[in-house]
């Protein structure tokens, strides 16, 4: 911590100060929604489908048997195109160039339909063809050159027939080769130059079988198991975090709630997992872009059951993996993508999901929508708490580039000396103006908190939850006065008394006494410190007087009641509930 060079006269031990700390904001994510009413949104992915230079979105919904895309218009604005209702529990799309004419094709497989489709783009005119057939529950396709002659061909996956196979277009027809019958439960397939020979690779994943890829040895395929069987696999994809001459390989579990990367290790010739996050349950997709623009690739994950979205900053391109919260509130997520949808030269993320059904997608702002800066007290670089407690004033700043005022919600958190974070009373709302605004705040720190150093943490959302943006400061709590209660001795008539009845059940009260008008305020919280009740400050006349405090409805319990008298230090009893 840096020191403070204030010097404080007439204390006979020094006082710690505290320097302001606040924390550089983080990037922004604004949400926006881009699709509703079609049920169970699984599958996104985007490219340039009409050649204007931004990037458009394709989707799926499975109870709905629509495929289509969305023609992005700028500033927000989507044009819908339904290809087709009729593909019967359409369940993964994905898009390019297969009939190499310049113009981005959308491919889709069908579960209940059994099929593999694909819409080929005329320019703008759209052809519809059925690539493979029979195929029951198709749950996987994608595209590459397999063979080596410069055109595209098919991949696709069956989940009950255990099989992955490779559409070929023959003068016009496609014809369908397998690749294995025996990947059991196999619902993902990519594919890559995994070991770097100069021919495309094939990888899958599987609920039952793991992941595995199949090396492209001249029209014949040698299966590879990885390592770390990973129970539940639910995607596979490949990309270079490391920044060597190979791919990783990436994956997530349905059933071990990960998400993981192996690297190949090519002094001794094998490949090393590294868990990017265990924490969450049932992951259900994960993608790689670079999404902070430093050049190396990041990581995208969302969890069904956690409604957790969140980007993993890659720092040091070995191994260490930073967590960026993008949404907690990703109800029933499926899918996740990411690409430049503004056209700022970032990338944006979008999701799928299921309930409710829409896919939504968060704008990249790294000079952020809202700002915040905590400012503390009335000096940006001190601020101390004493030993009798107080209120921990601070300003709340915000720049807004929003196009209209917000609305938000705020969240306090403490985080204690010994590491523990609270929160600290109930969350609240703010009015953010657009341009420069300030509020002033203020949270309590009770008296019987230990000295040390804290910090507090602010967190203000969308009217979603969704976290816009967060910022902290540092403070100490000391064991002496501090500098206000030196300045400023308590009179010896300031008093609170006759707090009766204590036990109360319900309702009881207190008396202040006072030598002069004074404005007064009190405070009810628990033994944590998280506000119950809190009265406005109300100037009173010179004497006594009867206050009365309120807890019915509230739990049984040990309570701290508190009491502040304009320029004075807190004076604060403990106070017992009995219901």
């Amino acid at each position: 911590m840096r020191q403070s060079g204030l010097r404080l006269e007439n204390i006979l031990l020094p006082i710690l100060m505290i320097l302001l700390l606040a924390t550089s904001s983080q990037a922004g994510w604004y949400k926006h929604t881009l699709i509703t009413g079609y049920r169970n949104l699984r599958s996104i992915y985007c490219a340039d489908l009409d050649n204007d230079g931004d990037n458009d979105v394709v989707a799926c919904a499975r109870y709905d048997n629509m495929v289509g895309w969305w023609e992005n218009e700028g500033e927000n604005e989507w044009t819908e195109h339904i290809l087709t209702t009729d593909l019967e529990g359409a369940w993964e799309v994905y898009a390019d160039d297969v009939d190499g004419d310049g113009n981005i094709d959308i491919l889709a497989a069908g579960m209940n339909a059994a099929r593999i489709m694909l819409w080929l783009n005329h320019d703008g005119v759209w052809e519809e063809q059925i690539v493979i057939d029979n195929l029951r529950y198709a749950k996987g396709v994608y595209t590459g050159d397999f063979n080596g002659d410069g055109t595209l061909e098919i991949l696709a996956c069956s989940y009950l027939d255990d099989e992955i196979s490779v559409a070929m277009n023959v003068e016009g027809e496609w014809i369908e080769y397998r690749v294995t019958t025996d990947f059991d439960g196999v619902r993902s397939v990519h594919a890559d130059d995994v070991d770097q020979d100069g021919d495309m690779d094939i990888l899958g994943a599987s609920n039952v079988a793991g992941v595995k890829w199949w090396e492209n040895g001249d029209g014949e395929w040698i299966e590879h198991d990885m390592p770390d069987f990973l129970h539940g696999a639910r995607s596979v994809y490949t990309a270079d975090f490391v920044g060597d001459s190979y791919r990783e390989i990436m994956a997530c579990s349905r059933y071990t709630d990960l998400v993981l990367y192996w690297e190949w290790d090519e002094g001794e010739e094998e490949w090393v997992g590294t868990i990017v996050e265990e924490d969450y349950v049932y992951a259900t997709d994960d993608y790689a872009e670079d999404m902070d623009g430093d050049g190396d690739m990041d990581i995208l994950a969302c969890w069904f059951d956690e409604q957790q979205l969140s980007w993993y900053e890659n720092v040091d391109r070995n191994g260490t993996w930073i967590e960026h919260d993008v949404s907690h509130r990703a109800y029933n997520a499926l899918a996740v993508t990411a690409s430049d949808i503004d056209g700022d030269g970032d990338n944006d993320i979008l999701c799928g999901f299921s309930n409710p059904n829409q896919i939504s997608w968060w704008e990249n702002e790294p000079d952020d929508p809202l700002s915040i800066e905590l400012i503390a007290g009335t000096d940006p670089f001190i601020y101390v708490i004493g030993v009798g407690g107080g209120d921990l004033e601070y300003s709340l700043n915000t720049n807004s580039i929003l196009n209209a005022p917000l609305t938000a919600w705020v969240y306090e958190y403490l985080r204690l000396p010994n590491g523990e974070m609270i929160e600290v009373g109930e969350r609240d709302t703010v009015d953010v103006a657009m341009g420069e605004s300030n509020l002033e705040r203020e949270v309590y720190i009770p008296g019987i908190y230990p000295d040390g150093d804290y910090k507090l943490v602010l967190r203000v959302c969308d009217s979603e939850n969704n976290n816009l943006v967060a910022d902290s400061l540092e403070f100490y709590k000391t064991d002496e006065l501090s500098v206000n209660e030196i300045d400023h001795p308590l009179p010896l008539e300031f008093s609170i008394s006759n707090v009766y009845p204590n036990p109360f059940n319900g309702t009881t009260g207190f008396s202040i006494h006072l030598p002069a008008p004074t404005k007064v305020r009190w405070m009810v919280t628990d033994i944590l410190g998280r506000r119950v009740l809190n009265s406005p400050a109300t100037t009173f006349s010179q004497g006594d007087h009867r206050i009365n405090i309120d807890l019915e409805g509230h739990a049984s319990g040990i309570y701290l009641l508190h009491v502040f008298a304009s320029g004075q230090p807190s004076q604060s009893r403990k106070i017992v509930l009995m219901n």
